[in-house]
C-alpha cells in the first residue's frame, strides 16, 4: 500500500492510473482489514470443512446417488446436515474471535497512522496506544477487562442458540 513502491501503486501506473495514497483514505481499510482477515482464516476454515465433509458416509451419497438425486440435493438433505456440529463449533469458535481484534496485523499494515483510528481502532490497539502514551494500567485492565466479559456473554448467548437448534453441537 505504500505510495510510492507498492504493489498496488505500481499496477496503476503500469496501466497509466494515477497512485492512490491507501493510508489517507480511512472509509476504504474497513474493507481492506475484512479482506485480508477473510485470506487469513481461509486455509484453516477450508481444512476443517473438508475434513468434516470427507467423513460424510459415503453410503448415503451412494443411496442419494442411486435415488436420483442431484448435487444440490445431496448438499442440502446429506452433506450440511452431517457437517452441522462442524459448523456450529466453527461458529461458536468465530464468534469467541469477534471482540479479539488481531493485534499483529492491524499494527503491522497500519502502524500508529492516526488519520486511520477512527476506521481500525480495536480495543486491542486501543489497549496497547493508552499503555504506550499514557501508562494507565487501571484504565487499560478495565478495557480487557469489558472485552472479556463482553465476549463471554455473547458466546453465551450463541451458544444457547446453537443448543437450541441441536443440544449435541453447544459447548456446554
Amino acid at each position: 500500500f505504500n505510495f510510492e513502491t507498492g504493489a498496488l501503486n505500481n499496477l496503476l501506473k503500469a496501466f497509466g492510473a494515477q497512485p492512490v495514497n491507501v493510508y489517507s483514505m480511512p472509509g476504504v481499510w474497513k474493507w481492506i482489514i475484512m479482506a485480508f482477515n477473510s485470506w487469513k482464516w481461509a486455509g484453516y476454515n477450508s481444512v476443517i470443512y473438508i475434513a468434516a465433509i470427507n467423513n460424510v458416509d459415503p453410503q448415503c451419497i451412494e443411496a442419494a446417488d442411486i435415488d436420483g438425486a442431484n448435487i444440490w440435493q445431496r448438499i442440502a438433505h446429506i452433506t450440511i446436515p452431517e457437517i452441522k456440529p462442524t459448523i456450529s463449533i466453527m461458529l461458536l469458535m468465530q464468534v469467541g474471535r469477534i471482540l479479539r481484534g488481531d493485534f499483529q496485523m492491524f499494527y503491522q499494515i497500519i502502524g500508529n497512522n492516526g488519520q486511520l483510528f477512527n476506521a481500525t481502532d480495536v480495543i486491542d490497539t486501543f489497549v496497547f496506544r493508552s499503555l504506550t502514551t499514557s501508562g494507565d494500567l487501571g484504565m487499560t485492565s478495565a478495557a480487557t477487562l469489558y472485552q472479556s466479559v463482553l465476549c463471554f456473554i455473547i458466546i453465551t448467548i450463541v451458544n444457547a442458540r446453537v443448543r437450541k437448534a441441536d443440544e449435541e453441537s453447544a459447548l456446554f
